[in-house]
Order: C-alpha cells, then sequence, then structure tokens
C-alpha cells in the first residue's frame, strides 16, 4: 500500500510540474512578429490595416484571405505580447463593405472575453462620404463617437464598449455636415459564459501530459487492438472519418426564401477495404432538445465555382476525398429557431457513421439593405 501511495503522489507531482511546464511553454499561435502569430493561428494575412496598442498587448484590424485567396473580409484580433513573442488569443472576422446599396457600411461585436480588452464594436466603411462614426448603445443615450482609421483604400472604424452596454446598438456614419449616410444595428449580447483562456491552457496541458504518460501502456495494448481491427476488417465492416471541415459558410441573399449552408469536407477511408458514402446531412441542434437534420442538395446554382462532393462517391482503401457540399432550409424555418450547434453528419453503404461538429459557421449577406 506504501509503495502504491508514493507511486501515486509521484505521478500527481510530475503531471502537476509537467502541467506548469507546457502552459508556459509557447503556444502554436506564436509568432516573433504579430503577423507571424495571426499566420499560425491558421488565419492568412492579406494586409494589416491597424495595430492598436492596449494593456498587454495590441488588438490588429486586417483583411483575411478566404475562398483561397479570391476573397477577403475584415478581421480583428487580441494579439498578447509574451517572454516568447507574440500570441494569436481571440477575434472575429465578417464579410467587406462594398459600393453596392445599403452595404457601404459594416458592423461586428466581440463580446467580452476574460484576459482580452474586448468587448469590441468594429467595421469598414466603403462610402468617401461617412468621416464621422457613432455608436448609440441604448435609446435616449448619448452617442459614442468612434475612432476611423485609413489605410490606402481601406477605411475601418472601431470602439471599445462596456460589457453592461446593449442589449442592441445602432452604428450611424455621417458626413462633414452631420447627415446620416448610412446606419445599421448590431447586437451587443454577450456570450453565455466568459471563457477562461488560462484554465482551458492548463487542462490542454495536463490531458496531453497525460496522454505522454500512458503511451507505453497503450502500446502493450497495441497487438491485441491490432486483432480486434483485423477482425473487423474481415466481417466486412469499415472505417472512414471525417478528416477535416475545411470551409464553411452560409448564403444569405434577399432574393432567395431559402438559406444555403457550403461546407468543404475531408473524408478519409482508413480501412483496409472499399466502401461508398452515400448520405451526407447538417444536424442543427436548436432551442433545447430538438433537433433539425437536412439532407445534402445537389445545387450548382448558387456558387457554382464551389467544387461539389457528388453523392454518393466511392472511396478506396487508405483514401481520401474532399469537396463542397451544399444543404437548404427555409428561411420561415431557420428564423424561426435558435441554433446552438451545427453537426456534419456521414453515412456509408454499410451503416457506418461519422459526425463532427462545426465550430463557425460565417454568414454572406447578399443584396441586403441594412
Amino acid at each position: 500500500m506504501k509503495r502504491a501511495h508514493k507511486i501515486m503522489t509521484i505521478v500527481i507531482v510530475v503531471l502537476i510540474l509537467g502541467g506548469i511546464f507546457i502552459y508556459l511553454s509557447p503556444s502554436k499561435a506564436t509568432g516573433k512578429t504579430i503577423e507571424q502569430a495571426i499566420e499560425k493561428s491558421g488565419r492568412q494575412v492579406v494586409k494589416v490595416i491597424h495595430e492598436e496598442k492596449v494593456k498587454g498587448g495590441e488588438v490588429v484590424f486586417f483583411n483575411k484571405s478566404i475562398d483561397a485567396g479570391k476573397n477577403s473580409t475584415i478581421a480583428a484580433g487580441y494579439i498578447k505580447k509574451t517572454i516568447w513573442g507574440w500570441e494569436w488569443v481571440i477575434g472575429g472576422e465578417h464579410s467587406r463593405a462594398s459600393a453596392e446599396p445599403g452595404q457601404s457600411l459594416t458592423a461586428q461585436y466581440l463580446p467580452a472575453t476574460k484576459g482580452t480588452p474586448f468587448p469590441l464594436a468594429f467595421g469598414e466603411i466603403s462610402d468617401p462620404q461617412i468621416v464621422w462614426m457613432k455608436v448609440q448603445t441604448a435609446k435616449g443615450t448619448p452617442e459614442i463617437e468612434t475612432t476611423i482609421v485609413e489605410n490606402g483604400a481601406t477605411k475601418i472604424w472601431f470602439v471599445f464598449l462596456n460589457p453592461t452596454d446593449g442589449p442592441q446598438a445602432k452604428v450611424i456614419g455621417q458626413s462633414q455636415s452631420g447627415k446620416i449616410i448610412a446606419s445599421t444595428d448590431v447586437s451587443l449580447l454577450q456570450a453565455n459564459a466568459s471563457t477562461n483562456l488560462d484554465i482551458i491552457a492548463v487542462i490542454s496541458a495536463t490531458i496531453a501530459l497525460l496522454s505522454a504518460l500512458f503511451t507505453s501502456v497503450l502500446a502493450w495494448f497495441a497487438n491485441k487492438t491490432y486483432k480486434l481491427q483485423k477482425d473487423m476488417f474481415d466481417a466486412g465492416k469499415v472505417n472512414f472519418v471525417i478528416e477535416e471541415i475545411e470551409n464553411s459558410f452560409m448564403y444569405n441573399a434577399k432574393t432567395e426564401d431559402k438559406m444555403f449552408y457550403f461546407f468543404k469536407i475531408v473524408l478519409s477511408n482508413l480501412s483496409d477495404r472499399a466502401t461508398a458514402i452515400n448520405e451526407i446531412c447538417l444536424e442543427l441542434s436548436y432551442n433545447i432538445n430538438s433537433t433539425l437534420i437536412i439532407n445534402c442538395q445537389d445545387n450548382t446554382i448558387i456558387q457554382p465555382d464551389l467544387s461539389r462532393l457528388a453523392i454518393p462517391n466511392n472511396m478506396n482503401p487508405h483514401s481520401s476525398i474532399s469537396g463542397w457540399v451544399v444543404f437548404e432550409v427555409e428561411k420561415k424555418v431557420y428564423n424561426a429557431i435558435d441554433i446552438n450547434t451545427h453537426y456534419i453528419s456521414v453515412q456509408d453503404i454499410h451503416g457506418m457513421n461519422a459526425k463532427q461538429e462545426v465550430i463557425y459557421v460565417r454568414e454572406e449577406v447578399v443584396r441586403y439593405d441594412f
């Protein structure tokens, strides 16, 4: 008993020290420069528009590449200064302003998150007549003047708000004479719970260390696992996974009575046997315990330049396939539900299923007057 107690004590001490060491180590999204930190977080920078110094780091406004470099969004993020360099923490993005009617002004709200200078409201201006930007967080309250920054042909606005502001705000663009040129509403609702990034990092580090400690134990089971997998393959079963959801967006056009979800997915067959994908569904979890299941549609009218993943689709052993899948949902249905989570569900001809949550779906708004 004493020996077991001593071993357990040593393991706990090693876990704690290892967790602290990993927590203090640089994250994957750390670089020597701010732009390197953004790039290492998986975001491709087209152009840095402005860097606003804040306590502990900088808030960076930039154009982010999407659609394989064909387009870009307006994005903002908090970059923290550490002993290892610059580290991407959190941010957001949205579609850019344009010369089309009603799209000369954009707005987005980044809610309060522990360890960041947020909440922040920001956006882009495309109308040269707009020289003043103001935000009114509630009826009857004084308007808050924002900061406007021009960098070449790009003009942005931003303002740091209080977490208690809201729940709605009106963003107003004015001319030199004070005439209102454009305005839009933006929701200032906070997230249900503020994310404690430090705790998440420590937990992740501890889990990683625990996995390393038990690698030798898992190796001992390797031969038994191999036999079980071989029996599974011999019985005619296959093993395929959703390897990655590379990109996703929702197409919302004023002229359409439907919303169109687009996901670019990568599927991999890990087994020694061939299979065929015969069904891909989008599962929308909404309200409390409700789920709306939508089958993939063969729609090539909207966004025809995106290469579609054909269904059904054969998969050879140890191979991968990729492409865009499209789902349609009536706007009256979409507007009537409160969506919590998006899942992609895939099934093959053997009845095997793979499922993955979609963390973020950006909205592409077309021909709306805001």
